[in-house]
């Protein structure tokens, strides 16, 4: 092959030192085949999820009134609420009036539960579906009582009938078990936990999931309620809409899962129902064991259907498979595209040794810099950027924000992700090389 094209150059930008958490609109490209490069300081990532911070709720009735004394049709939802019902939502404006992180939204959050819509009958359905749970899922009430007051709990969705996660979330309250034989209010639990903390995705062992796993965590940080919905449909009809494609629940698998239930759900139906049957092995090796992996080509599919938004993947070819030169210009647009998204807050998923990871943030001086990724292990990791310019093998971008040269793009240079749970950061190694471009 020869060296990667650069009538178009992209100067690797310097990693910034954070990004926003979710993937707002973003501007169109510009200029002719390349895209502008972003110049502003991207803010700390957070995840809005921190049980630490979980306070005791207060009771403060005379503030629910004063806050209604112009709003009659809040003051009539109000009224309605049962004895019971009026006290736990006292406790909730309470707990938003003593929010340290951005209590005049979080009070406006509660607020807005006593529209006509009857938001807070809802939400309390909900919670009292999550009280009671232990283990990882004992964190579930506060974890939905933050994602209210920050606004995700009822950000609206994306299908027909605009339903936001609240909503979705309430389906499955609403139920002991799903008609698919699964503990609903388990299932809420996981939920909420992954809308709150994205990066508590878990891959688990014993799978070829992680391609999956980081399409569960990009989903749960940008778009809350499509992740809800799809999560929720799986679990009760078995079947959801994704774009223009019906997914259908993939199987559970014999042995042992510890994963959660949502991730059972989505992980495994995500790498089955992207998966492209014209990828044929080449070797015996690849047949016993890279079938199931997640290639950055069924990855960008994937993410397209799920975000509307237009992947595409790039292929980062070893010094072997072409030579020294090709692959340092690789590995340089692969960087400059990573510093791109994290500038924007914008997911970018990136393939390091076999393993489906996201770039989440990143800290540290120039030339130190390290680079947080949700890897699929339950909690955050860093991966420094001396080290990632020796195992990155490919990456899954927005074509709003990213650009790369067609030898990029070549499949014959595409490698599935395979890798285990991420937790010691190596991960097994192995690829199948392609007959076609």
């Amino acid at each position: 092959m020869a060296p990667v094209r650069q009538d178009s150059p992209h100067r690797p930008g310097p990693i910034p030192t954070a990004a926003a958490p979710g993937a707002p609109a973003l501007p169109p490209a510009q200029g002719v085949g390349q895209k502008a490069r972003p110049t502003s300081t991207a803010r700390p990532i957070g995840d809005g999820f921190d049980p630490s911070k979980a306070r005791n709720l207060i009771s403060r009735p005379s503030d629910t009134f004063k806050a209604f004394k112009a709003a009659p049709g809040p003051k009539r939802a109000y009224a309605s609420l049962a004895t019971d019902q009026r006290a736990r939502y006292d406790q909730l404006l309470g707990a938003a009036q003593a929010d340290p992180i951005n209590k005049a939204k979080a009070v406006k959050q509660v607020q807005s539960l006593l529209g006509p819509d009857g938001g807070f009958k809802h939400y309390d359905l909900v919670d009292k579906a999550l009280q009671g749970q232990t283990g990882d899922r004992a964190g579930a009430p506060a974890a939905l009582r933050q994602l209210l007051f920050n606004g995700r709990l009822t950000q609206g969705g994306k299908g027909p009938l605009q339903q936001n996660a609240l909503e979705h979330l309430g389906l499955l309250a609403a139920q002991q078990r799903t008609p698919t034989g699964l503990d609903s209010h388990a299932l809420a639990a996981d939920v909420v936990l992954d809308l709150a903390h994205p990066n508590r995705i878990k891959q688990g062992t014993g799978n070829q999931d992680c391609g999956g796993t980081a399409a569960a965590v990009i989903a749960a940080k940008g778009r809350p309620a499509e992740y809800a919905r799809i999560v929720t449909e799986l679990g009760t009809k078995g079947t959801t809409r994704v774009g223009n494609e019906l997914w259908t629940a993939s199987k559970p698998k014999g042995g042992v899962d510890e994963r959660s239930q949502s991730q059972r759900l989505f992980a495994a139906t995500y790498v089955e129902q992207t998966n492209d049957p014209t990828i044929a092995p080449t070797t015996d090796a690849q047949m016993k064991g890279l079938l199931n992996g997640e290639y950055g080509s069924e990855m960008a599919k994937g993410l397209r259907s799920l975000t509307g938004r237009n992947y595409q993947a790039a292929f980062i070819p070893t010094a072997q498979e072409s030579n020294l030169v090709a692959h340092g210009a690789a590995v340089a647009e692969g960087l400059t595209a990573l510093a791109q998204h994290l500038e924007k807050g914008a997911p970018i998923a990136l393939n390091v040794d076999h393993h489906w990871v996201v770039a989440t943030g990143a800290t540290g001086p120039q030339g130190q810099k390290l680079i947080h990724v949700a890897d699929g292990s339950g909690h955050d990791d860093t991966i420094s950027v001396r080290d990632l310019r020796n195992r990155i093998q490919g990456f899954v971008f927005d074509d709003a924000i990213s650009s790369v040269p067609m030898d990029m793009r070549r499949r014959r240079y595409d490698k599935p992700g395979i890798g285990g749970d991420g937790a010691e950061g190596t991960q097994p190694i192995g690829s199948r090389s392609r007959n076609n471009n």
